[in-house]
């Protein structure tokens, strides 16, 4: 599998580099405590060097816990080789040993810190003292294909439909939440508790949910809410309102969404997807964000008439830094 993310340079973009194998054994071996620990050396480097100078004192700072305890954690990831110290001192240096594979999942510095005086991640999946919740966000960022899936495509969530009605080349039908969660089963396989542990970052706002209109093969035709800001997008999921108004009363009231599907796009269906809250700012999150507005815009087209109104988002040859400074934002 290709490394997640890009190959940084020394220059520190505000991401920071995470070998997927170490932390993963990290869960399975240690504790929270250390996978924490862990996550605190990584953001002291550059890129994927090996040198860094955070440790301890910044695990005492964002997690606040003692010094003592701090202490055996680094102790433990010394004596389990995930990292060796190199200077001794007021102001040690460690090295983080390199992976196995040269595979990284990408994480931004807000995951440590925490953004706008919030809580921060690593901090709330501490607390929790589970190492399959530590787990499932690791492979919640090396996972996660918002460009080509749409978000983490290995858990999902369906909705019923119904068909409403017609109205020209459409079909009116209904989508309605299920409530049912279903994993792949071979990616939930190795947790003790896999449904526990989603449960828990879902609860803890590190990732949501979003609901997108596919085909049966289960191509995305657009997103029902924007899958970077979460806005709505009433455009797409009220169009109907315009062209059926005698139905729309009562049928909006009582369904999630109401969608007019083009006739061609035989057994449709609304599939729910999750995303992480806290996102890397690089290119590959940038291009989604990208491909995420022209599903919007290429939802609107199929309305034509409520195209005319459509959604300000990113159009065609903008400037990759605008995109970037967007996805900043979000």
């Amino acid at each position: 599998m290709p490394s997640r993310g890009p190959q940084l340079s020394s220059a520190n973009s505000g991401d920071f580099a995470v070998a997927y194998d170490r932390i993963t054994a990290i869960t399975e071996q240690l504790g929270a405590q250390e996978a924490a620990h862990y996550l605190i050396y990584c953001c002291g480097r550059k890129g994927t060097l090996p040198s860094t100078r955070w440790s301890k004192n910044a695990l005492t700072r964002y997690l606040d816990i003692s010094v003592r305890k701090a202490y055996l954690s680094e102790q433990k990831l010394i004596d389990a080789g995930f990292v060796s110290k190199v200077k001794e001192g007021k102001y040690p240096t460690f090295d983080i040993a390199p992976p196995e594979r040269e595979e990284y999942l990408w994480l931004p510095k807000t995951f440590i810190t925490g953004a706008a005086g919030e809580v921060p991640p690593l901090k709330l999946l501490w607390q929790t003292g589970s190492v399959e919740v530590f787990r499932l966000m690791m492979d919640y960022y090396w996972l996660t294909d918002i460009s080509q899936e749409g978000g983490l495509w290995q858990i999902w969530k369906d909705y019923k439909s119904e068909k409403m009605g017609d109205h020209a080349q459409f079909n009116l039908i209904a989508f309605d939440d299920t409530g049912t969660l279903t994993a792949d089963s071979s990616f939930a396989e190795p947790y003790e508790a896999f449904w526990e542990a989603f449960s828990v970052i879902s609860d803890l706002g590190l990732i949501y949910e979003v609901p997108y209109l596919v085909t049966s093969q289960g191509e995305i035709v657009f997103p029902l809410i924007h899958p970077f800001t979460q806005e709505e997008l009433p455009q797409l999921t009220q169009a109907f309102e315009e062209r059926m108004p005698d139905l729309y009363l009562s049928a909006s009231c009582i369904h999630n969404y109401c969608l007019l599907v083009p006739r061609h796009i035989m057994s449709p269906e609304v599939k729910a997807l999750y995303i992480p809250k806290y996102r890397p700012h690089n290119q590959r999150y940038a291009e989604a964000l990208e491909i995420s507005e022209q599903r919007i815009n290429q939802g609107l087209c199929l309305y034509q008439g409520v195209h005319q109104r459509g959604y300000q988002g990113v159009h065609q040859g903008e400037d990759q830094r605008e995109i970037s400074k967007r996805i900043s934002n979000y």
